[in-house]
């Protein structure tokens, strides 16, 4: 019977969100390198949400089998849309079955309002009332088989009501940023991601 590595040995992968790329998850990708983590940061094509989620989480998924052997248990980390593009893979592409620990950050977990500003099609399925969402968060609890944590920050003003970044199952960790994107950089934060992955 295959015997799971250690959590600290698990490769992470980072997932960016919306008109964003894997340079903004450096810093975060930076921290948890001298903590003994493997990163892997992911580019998602193209990155305007022009296109739908569930396609994003298709190239997770593609880029999970290209790098890493069928049974490798894995950690993932989604900011912002990368967080919805997680869940997906999580929740419907088998990801449950190799992920030991998620991690979203500022996720638009409940949707966002201000998703109204764009006719882009991935940016639709963050809205509340959307079919995607609603979808997705009627088996949220099968994400309590791995260990998960939503980060949420209470100033948020690109996830509003903000309070719509947490999750009903799992842990969730207010911390209080300047702005949306501030999560990334935030010491609070790498911290609690820190602690989250060292969870036995």
């Amino acid at each position: 019977m295959y015997k799971r590595e250690s959590i600290l040995s698990n490769p992470l992968i980072l997932v960016h969100g919306f008109y964003s790329d894997s340079s903004d998850l450096k810093k975060i990708g930076d921290r948890l390198k001298k903590r003994g983590k493997s990163i892997y940061l992911i580019d998602l094509n193209p990155n305007d949400a022009s296109i739908p989620i569930e396609d994003y989480a298709r190239q997770l998924s593609q880029f999970i089998n290209n790098n890493f052997a069928p049974r490798q248990s894995l950690d993932l980390i989604g900011f912002s849309m990368g967080g919805l593009v997680c869940r997906y893979y999580l929740q419907r592409l088998g990801g449950l079955k190799r992920v030991q620990n998620f991690v979203t950050v500022a996720c638009p977990n409940q949707g966002t309002l201000t998703a109204h500003l764009t006719w882009n099609y991935g940016c639709r399925q963050m809205l509340p009332e959307s079919y995607f969402l609603q979808d997705l968060n009627s088996d949220e609890y099968t994400l309590n088989r791995i260990n998960c944590t939503a980060i949420w920050n209470p100033l948020d003003f690109i996830i509003f009501p903000p309070q719509n970044s947490k999750l009903s199952t799992g842990s969730n960790v207010m911390i209080p940023c300047i702005h949306h994107a501030s999560v990334t950089e935030d010491e609070r934060v790498f911290g609690a991601i820190a602690k989250v992955l060292q969870k036995p």
